[in-house]
């Protein structure tokens, strides 16, 4: 897992203008979805968001699981990416895989193992979309601070 942080500032030296990005590719493997939590923790405890450490790390546990079967299924060898974008009073999180099937939340059965994910990304997150790219998608999901 490689990891490359930056921190900017857009002019002013006020903290509110400050940028700081974290990016990790990740093996597609199930262990990664462990990683990616432990690493979005670290970032957030360094960038002083400890309030928000709970809430992204079962977001970033979701998306990371949900790019995992998605690519797992074709056999896919490209790493999965995480990012971590803070801008002004906003965090997104950010992850990349290779497939182009669109996330689409389920309606889970009661007794199901699976199936929530989304929803709960929906519940905890205060927006939550996905764009398609040219070799795969993204889904990311942002929260106020």
């Amino acid at each position: 897992m490689a990891l490359a942080t930056s921190a900017d500032t857009c002019g002013a030296v006020d903290p509110a203008e400050t940028v700081r990005t974290a990016v990790f590719r990740l093996d597609p493997v199930p262990e990664s979805a462990g990683r990616a939590r432990r690493a979005a923790r670290s970032v957030l405890t360094q960038w002083l968001l400890d309030p928000l450490v709970e809430d992204v790390d079962l977001v970033v546990s979701e998306l990371v699981t949900n790019a995992l079967l998605h690519t797992g299924d074709a056999g896919a060898t490209e790493p999965i990416q995480l990012e971590l974008d803070l801008r002004e009073h906003r965090l997104t999180c950010r992850v990349i895989d290779s497939s182009p099937l669109p996330p689409l939340p389920e309606e889970a059965e009661d007794t199901a193992e699976s199936g929530r994910g989304l929803i709960l990304v929906e519940a905890l997150a205060a927006e939550w979309d996905w764009e398609d790219l040219s070799d795969g998608k993204a889904v990311w999901a942002a929260f106020e601070i």
